[in-house]
């Protein structure tokens, strides 16, 4: 098999890896999405799927929580019309599983179409490319977004817009290669970015600045800003419009520069360091992937008035896999064309590295927590209960429960009148 050939593969078996460890029998299982707020999720995207058939829209005013909420109008509408797109062949519950799991089966492609734009062959793009997606296993964070733990804990449309803004750089940065007329594809990529996730948005913007600066890329990359939030605008005027009405979380970023090189990244910052000399073959393409890691390492350390700067933080650890997979592919690639002993030295401690890294990760355990929270509300043992009191809330209108709703029978058939509460009137006094 050609090198080219196996580059190809790489990225491709490293999405099926991540694939088999989400379990393709728990995505294509028909059980309720639960874990975090992944479960919280089911609610609104099931009636924004509902609105859409019905009504031909997904947003819009909602009885069904806390005496009623507007729909979609503070959360990404993208997510949502993908669930809806995918209801029709799969059921509401298995689409949503198949949302949620996109972004993180995508980024090692899309992974390997960044380094190949930054003028790679495809076999340094493929070991880039699946060492890139790794990034997506790692265990250091639950809710900044991008990795299995956040994806499953109901950040799912982080993740989205996480791989479309890795593909949005990579259009910037085959833009700033020469003169392409790649305007309309970037506004759209863009558009879908902003659509999935805000902070991924303005991540990216800020890395294509130096191709709005640039001769060959300018008018690419200023006409994907216009074009791409008038298309997001759609949804992102309104929003912005009524920002002020929204709640905010008490969300205290984490500011330590220790959060920049967590432990199970230390097998591989030695290869990234090599990464960044390989980068300089890239000339001034280099620049957004570098700017988008200086961003989130600059939004981190520096005061700032954005209370999340921290969950701009997976641009850097991605960046930081995906040099040490340009380190290994181009010392394997120098080495089959020239036979150097020093190519292979490095391609071997790198790889090395980054092979120990893989092997402390303890990806069972992020297969388990995955399976826990898409195995569903089904296979939880308050299932029965909670069953129960859907049966008898279904039939009343939407909003508030009134006082002294009961559930239908025994809270739970195995122990009746025990349960999460002890009892109807204990949750409903």
């Amino acid at each position: 098999m050609s090198r080219d050939r196996v580059g190809l593969l790489l990225p491709v078996i490293t999405a099926f890896l991540i694939l088999a460890v989400l379990d393709p029998r728990l995505l294509l299982s028909p059980t309720t999405p639960a874990g975090g707020d992944l479960g919280g999720h089911v609610f609104p995207f099931s009636s924004a799927v509902d609105g859409l058939f019905s009504r031909g829209r997904l947003t819009g005013w909602n009885g069904g929580w806390f005496g009623g909420f507007p729909l979609f109008y503070f959360y990404f509408p993208l997510p949502a019309a993908l669930v809806a797109l995918f209801t029709p062949a799969f059921g509401f519950a298995v689409a949503l599983k198949l949302v949620a799991s996109l972004g993180l089966v995508a980024l090692p492609l899309c992974g390997f179409a960044l380094a190949r734009a930054l003028g790679f062959g495809r076999l340094e793009s493929g070991v880039a490319g699946a060492v890139g997606g790794g990034f997506v296993f790692m265990e250091s964070f639950w809710h900044l977004g991008g990795n299995v733990y956040s994806t499953m804990t109901g950040e799912f449309a982080f993740s989205i817009s996480f791989a479309l803004s890795v593909v949005f750089l990579a259009l910037v940065t085959r833009a700033m290669a020469g003169p392409q007329r790649r305007g309309a594809m970037m506004a759209v990529v863009l558009a879908a970015t902003a659509a999935s996730h805000v902070l991924t948005t303005l991540a990216v913007v800020l890395a294509s600045i130096p191709g709005a600066v640039f001769r060959h890329s300018r008018r690419a990359v200023l006409t994907s800003w216009s074009l791409g939030f008038a298309l997001a605008g759609v949804w992102a005027l309104p929003f912005l419009a009524r920002a002020g009405e929204m709640g905010h979380l008490p969300w205290i970023p984490g500011t330590s520069p220790l959060l920049l090189a967590p432990a199970e990244l230390w097998f591989v910052l030695p290869g990234a360091v090599l990464g960044l000399r390989v980068l300089r073959s890239s000339g001034s393409r280099a620049l957004p992937l570098l700017t988008l890691m200086g961003v989130s390492a600059v939004m981190l350390l520096v005061p700032s008035g954005l209370e999340m700067r921290d969950r701009l933080l997976p641009f850097w650890y991605f960046g930081i896999h995906l040099l040490a997979g340009l380190a290994v592919g181009h010392g394997v690639t120098t080495f089959l064309e020239n036979r150097s002993g020093k190519a292979l030295a490095t391609a071997v401690g790198v790889g090395g590295l980054v092979g120990a890294l893989f092997l402390l990760r303890d990806v069972s355990t992020v297969r388990r927590f995955a399976a826990s929270s898409l195995k569903g509300f089904e296979a939880q043992e308050a299932w029965p209960m909670h069953e129960r009191f859907i049966e008898t809330v279904t039939d009343l209108p939407p909003g508030r429960v009134p006082r002294g709703v009961e559930p239908v029978g025994p809270i739970h058939p195995h122990r009746p009148g025990r349960g999460l509460a002890g009892s109807g009137q204990a949750l409903f006094p």
